[in-house]
């Protein structure tokens, strides 16, 4: 997959995810030794991954992340601007995320910037 935009969706999909079961499938299409950057965060491991989007999702169940710009890809590493809002109210943070990708197209890891 090589479309930016199809990439940060994906992405955006596993973050909003609630269910355990369907965030473990989407979580397959990142390397099993991926990482998660977000200072002073870093986690690794889908499973590691999985926990910390449970915990978000846990402390933030009526918000959902959204594209705040235009994803862009320079080399193996697409950009993905975001908010984070509930659906009647304004964003409360928004940030861009680093989503790095494998030669095989799996995320390898995310640094995330607030």
């Amino acid at each position: 997959m090589d479309d930016p935009e199809k990439i940060a969706n994906r992405y955006l999909e596993l973050l909003n995810e609630s269910d355990a079961a369907r965030r473990s499938a989407l979580l397959q299409s990142w390397r099993p030794d991926a990482d998660y950057r977000d200072p002073p965060l870093r986690v690794e491991g889908r499973e590691g991954i999985g926990a910390m989007i449970r915990a978000v999702r846990e402390a933030f169940p009526d918000h959902q992340f959204a594209l705040s710009g235009t994803p862009d890809r320079n080399a193996d590493v697409v950009r993905v601007p975001w908010q984070l809002r509930r659906e009647t109210a304004g964003p409360i943070a928004l940030g861009t995320d680093l989503v790095r990708l494998g030669s095989d197209g799996g995320i390898e890891g995310v640094s995330a910037e607030l």
